[in-house]
């Protein structure tokens, strides 16, 4: 898989799992759901191959915001419970585990 792939993929799995847009998710918003979809989309991505580099290009932020929220995600996801559990869900997509996450435990 290419890497323009990979990112319509992870994308496309953040946004089915979250429920948010891929224009919301792409956009500069600052309300909480969607800034929790857009941590979920960098750590992903970057698990799935990508620099901070090439994920703040395709995101049109700094590398720095990139690396920032990279760094932030375990703190969001120990707060809040729903992202955790997306995180997990999108995680068992890209594993090939089917879409159910339910019974995961982790």
């Amino acid at each position: 898989m290419i890497k323009s792939e990979i990112f319509a993929s992870v994308l496309r799995d953040v946004c089915e799992v979250t429920g948010i847009s891929e224009r919301d998710i792409m956009s500069k918003s600052k309300s909480e759901e969607i800034v929790d979809a857009r941590h979920l989309l960098v750590v992903t991505l970057r698990r799935s191959g990508y620099y901070p580099g090439m994920i703040a290009e395709r995101l049109h932020v700094s590398g720095r915001a990139v690396r920032k929220m990279i760094g932030s995600f375990r703190s969001r996801a120990d707060n809040s419970p729903g992202l955790e559990m997306c995180r997990r869900r999108v995680e068992a997509r890209r594993n090939g585990n089917g879409t159910n996450a339910d019974n995961l435990e982790n």
